[in-house]
């Protein structure tokens, strides 16, 4: 049984929300050439790769890991992704970072990285599906990418893209 202090609500929302981040310097790191499947990892510099994802999406729902939802933390979290360049903001927080997909794996797979000079540092993998002006992510620790989207043992997000 996992302790919940190392639990990916905390590091999702905790970390970022005690510490104003002001860059990025991580990077994702490359995927193995050794996979037997080779799926192509969809970067910016293509632009079919990220482009449904393109925008600013405001959250509507964060369900946390023993599925209890936070409005208020909702109502104050965005993300805005453009091809692999992400920020997330939490309340008065800004998060800056890179996001890698993949949409050849069922569901689609995502990964982000991103750190302050202050060390913070935030390390996603989990998955997502896009339709009309809703995205759902599924936030599991490294490592531990979701397989479904519920908020057991993941962080669950939806959001609305901004018009």
């Amino acid at each position: 049984m996992r302790p919940k202090h190392t639990s990916i609500g905390v590091l999702a929302v905790v970390v970022p929300v005690c510490i104003m981040l002001t860059g990025c310097s991580a990077q994702p790191g490359p995927k193995s050439s050794d996979d037997k499947k080779e799926p192509k990892v969809q970067k910016s510099a293509d632009p079919t790769s990220t482009s449904e994802l393109d925008g600013t999406w405001q959250a509507a729902r964060i369900e946390a890991e023993d599925g209890t939802s936070d409005n208020d933390m909702a109502s104050n979290t965005r993300l805005t992704i453009a091809g692999e360049k992400l920020k997330v903001t939490l309340g008065v927080a800004n998060m800056e970072g890179l996001i890698t997909t993949d949409t050849t794996q069922k569901p689609k797979t995502f990964d982000a990285k991103a750190s302050s000079k202050e060390g913070a540092k935030l390390d996603w993998s989990g998955i997502y599906e896009f339709e009309g002006d809703t995205l759902k992510l599924c936030i599991g620790e490294p490592g531990a990418r979701p397989k479904e989207f519920k908020s057991n043992p993941a962080t669950l997000w939806v959001l609305k893209r901004v018009k």
